[in-house]
């Protein structure tokens, strides 16, 4: 006969509150919005779970106030202890498929109610609506926002609509700032717990009905799921679009455009007619434009999200003719700066960036720049910021920022210089602003990826992508096989817009000397609006 030790239900009191404290403490900041309790066998939220962790607390104190005296433990006790440990182990195998219990408003065959939205701006009870439960501190919910964008650009696809649970305000600068053209509304923060288990949660309704429901960062069966839901209104209906399509590879020599030509590439899952066949097989352009007016340019690239390279923007620019490594070794050998080195030793120099910094002389790193070759080990980029601070800031007296683009009186910290040899790389990213690349000194070849294809670019960090456009390894990434990349060659004297949100890797194919920009004129807040 073993005796019950007396400190197990002190000691598992204590234990439950300091998780439940760190349950609330985690939750309320935002740190936390999936509870991730019992291994999906059932799922809750966790101000649900708080509320189970207090009944837990409440049962132990009464047993610990109500001890049963001499007892000890039966082997049928330790069969029963047994049986609940293998059947919740077994439940919680079953459960990775299919959760046991599921007390979640949003399950398919539910009907939405129109009192969970009061604010909406469509009758959910009549059409197809995709529905997104999003929240502000969320990674995942920010990579879908570019592909929720193309999708509210098509007619023939159901309308987009975004929940958070924050005041219309707030709402506005989330807007702003993520570039959503969708309708994005609030919801009661306690229904909006109740609705959403995991961010981001999107639900296909139709009719007033939920057919359809994701959870999380986008994954292929996402996209298979969607192409057959939709397959029915977009089969052998118009293709017209509320705003253009852009995927586009290769280059016109008619032209003067880089332009798409049918890919070798077949992906087995999008061989039928769909919205992603119709993308695919769509011939577009990148084109290559000269005296473009501001407003041209407003309406018809920044407010469209399309990229566009101006070919005569600079060319009165006195940085153009003066600009080489050795007028920079000349003018500015002896300044202070900092580089990114070392780079060949870190697959990920760029996620590990602050590894890689490092302080040199100008004159020591034109050195490096003129005499390794075609080398990827040293770089100045633009995370260097050598424009803000010490003497080449003076650079910028060489420039002409053309006012009907860049606000000049805005551009502390939004223009960068990067200065490389031939073979300098920037792996595959996307920005979260949009920028004009102003290519002074050789050339760089840019590889563009549209935002619709985000999904199939495994997007692991932050605004990075594991996939090397030079060499893609379609054993590892199959998906990228999707995918369509542009290709152009920025040569010296043009400049290239790229929207925020369109992926691109950058290699340079000479000794390379540019500028970006991201002070536009342009107000983001009215462009959402």
């Amino acid at each position: 006969m073993y005796e019950f030790p007396q400190w197990i239900i002190p000691s598992s009191i204590f234990l439950l509150v300091a998780l439940t404290i760190l349950n609330y403490w985690s939750t309320s900041t935002g740190r936390t919005e999936d509870c991730g309790c019992y291994g999906g066998v059932v799922i809750i939220t966790p101000q649900q779970s708080l509320l189970l962790n207090l009944g837990y607390i409440l049962l132990l104190i009464i047993a610990w106030l109500n001890p049963i005296p001499n007892h000890h433990t039966e082997t049928w006790q330790w069969i029963l202890t047994l049986i609940v440990m293998v059947s919740a182990s077994t439940f919680g195998w079953q459960s990775q498929q299919q959760p046991i219990f599921n007390f979640s408003r949003l399950k398919e065959g539910n009907r939405w109610k129109p009192s969970w939205l009061k604010n909406s701006p469509y009758d959910l009870q009549e059409g197809s609506y995709f529905i997104v439960f999003l929240s502000q501190t969320c990674g995942y919910c920010k990579r879908w926002i570019p592909f929720l964008n193309m999708m509210q650009t098509q007619k023939k696809l159901p309308q987009v609509l975004g929940i958070l649970s924050i005041n219309d305000e707030a709402i506005e600068t989330f807007k702003t700032e993520q570039r959503a053209r969708f309708p994005v509304v609030s919801m009661d923060k306690l229904l909006f717990s109740y609705m959403a288990d995991a961010f981001p949660t999107a639900v296909l309704v139709e009719n007033g009905k939920i057919v359809s429901k994701w959870i999380g960062e986008i994954p292929p069966e996402f996209l298979d799921k969607i192409k057959q839901s939709y397959e029915g209104a977009i089969v052998g209906k118009s293709t017209t679009v509320k705003q253009p399509e852009y995927a586009t590879v290769g280059t016109s020599q008619s032209s003067n455009v880089a332009t798409l030509t049918e890919s070798s590439i077949t992906p087995q899952k999008f061989s039928e007619s769909s919205f992603f066949e119709r993308l695919r097989n769509k011939s577009i352009e990148i084109e290559r434009r000269n005296s473009l007016s501001g407003e041209d340019f407003y309406v018809n690239y920044y407010a469209k999200n399309k990229p566009v390279i101006i070919t005569d923007m600079i060319t009165e620019w006195p940085a153009l003719s003066l600009w080489t490594p050795n007028y920079l070794k000349a003018n500015y050998g002896d300044t202070e700066v900092e580089i990114m080195a070392n780079r060949n030793s870190d697959d990920q120099y760029e996620i590990n960036m602050e590894n890689h910094k490092k302080k040199i002389q100008l004159g020591d790193y034109v050195n490096i720049v003129v005499n390794q070759g075609e080398n990827n080990d040293y770089y100045m980029v633009a995370n260097n910021r050598n424009l803000e601070t010490g003497e080449l800031a003076r650079l910028l007296e060489d420039i002409i920022m053309p006012p009907e683009y860049l606000d000049k009186s805005n551009s502390s910290g939004k223009v960068f210089f990067w200065f490389g040899s031939a073979g300098t790389i920037t792996p595959l990213h996307y920005d979260e602003v949009p920028l004009m690349m102003a290519q002074i000194y050789g050339r760089k070849r840019w590889q563009i990826i549209p935002p619709i294809y985000t999904p199939f670019l495994y997007n692991h960090v932050g605004v990075f992508s594991e996939v090397d456009c030079d060499k893609p390894d379609y054993d590892k990434y199959p998906l990228f096989e999707n995918v369509k990349v542009i290709e152009v060659v920025l040569e010296p004297g043009e400049i290239i817009f790229v929207p925020s949100g369109w992926w691109h890797q950058v290699k340079a194919l000479d000794i390379s000397i540019s500028l970006s920009f991201t002070n536009f004129v342009f107000s983001q807040k009215n462009l959402c609006q």
